[in-house]
């Protein structure tokens, strides 16, 4: 028998197997089905009793089983849209009433922002609460960390206001103000602690730029974009020099892709430093929020510019 033969010898075996597994679907189907009614009455039945355990455990103050109750409750997937609102609400309840550290002030708006959400939900008022207490204590940390000099802390505190209250555009704007006076305050004081040693850092780095200082601002913005491309395609929104700053502004798609390294923000802050002359300081910025990302300043020391990472979201 030759090949041919053997390859029409086996057709009609591999024609009747086709046809049978598409005979079967129809079956399976009518399985799946007949079985999910069959399991939904004892889902159901299942839910309702830990919903029931979770009101016994919270009348009897035991609010770790009543809140594991109710989250097992929640991944039922037979869970009715009165139970799911009831069992959202009673887990917004007992997070409240703990409170921290077991469950902290976010983890409180998370779980009751979502309760609120359920038509009907009595959680509304518990959630504002917690977002006016929030609001306060950023708004105090906020205060404390400019105090204090720490732009991180500060600009965390500022994220999480803003995160809590988008819409209070007067109460984020002044204390974005505040927060970028705050960091010019910092340069300043820190080119004063650098003026008599600055020569020295410049005459370093002369020599990695080599004509970088005969460029008019124009060419050093258009050698900036250059040196933030990745395959030609412009990482940057926004470039601008004002006195001893240079101002960058990034897409929050690039800095979420971290399409742009902190060590490349340090080494531009050497080039604009050795084009200025001066002791530079780089401002990067997300052109979504406004709010400050990265910090770099020159380090004596190091003849070589550090890099702030600060906090995002």
């Amino acid at each position: 028998m030759n090949k041919d033969d053997d390859w029409s010898a086996l057709r009609p075996s591999t024609r009747v197997a086709k046809l049978g597994s598409s005979e079967l679907r129809p079956l399976s189907w009518f399985a799946a089905v007949f079985l999910s009614l069959l399991l939904a009455p004892l889902l159901a039945g299942c839910t309702n009793s830990m919903l029931a355990s979770a009101r016994t455990s919270i009348a009897a103050g035991n609010y770790a089983q009543a809140h594991e109750d109710l989250e097992a409750a929640l991944r039922n997937p037979s869970l009715s849209a009165a139970q799911r609102r009831e069992a959202r609400d009673d887990l917004c309840t007992i997070e409240t009433e703990v409170g921290p550290p077991r469950y902290s002030l976010w983890r409180q708006h998370r779980t009751c922002a979502q309760a609120a959400a359920e038509a009907g939900s009595s959680s509304a008022e518990r959630l504002a609460k917690i977002d006016q207490t929030i609001k306060e204590r950023e708004q105090a940390q906020f205060d404390q960390s400019l105090q204090a000099g720490d732009i991180g802390a500060a600009v965390a505190s500022l994220r999480g206001y803003v995160k809590i209250a988008p819409d209070d555009r007067h109460s984020i704007t002044r204390m974005e103000k505040r927060l970028w006076s705050a960091v010019d305050r910092r340069d300043q004081g820190l080119r004063r602690q650098k003026k008599r040693h600055i020569r020295q850092v410049l005459g370093v780095l002369d020599e990695d730029y080599p004509g970088l200082h005969a460029m008019n601002q124009r060419a050093f913005k258009r050698w900036i974009g250059r040196d933030t491309s990745a395959a030609g395609v412009p990482m940057l929104s926004a470039i601008a020099i004002s006195g001893h700053t240079l101002e960058l502004k990034v897409p929050e798609d690039n800095l979420r892709q971290s399409a742009i390294a902190p060590e490349t923000f340090a080494r531009i802050n050497d080039a604009f430093s050795v084009w200025c002359q001066c002791d530079g300081a780089t401002h990067v910025a997300s052109d979504s929020s406004g709010l400050p990302v990265y910090l770099a300043r020159l380090n004596l020391l190091m003849a070589r510019s550090e890099v702030l990472v600060l906090p995002r979201p």
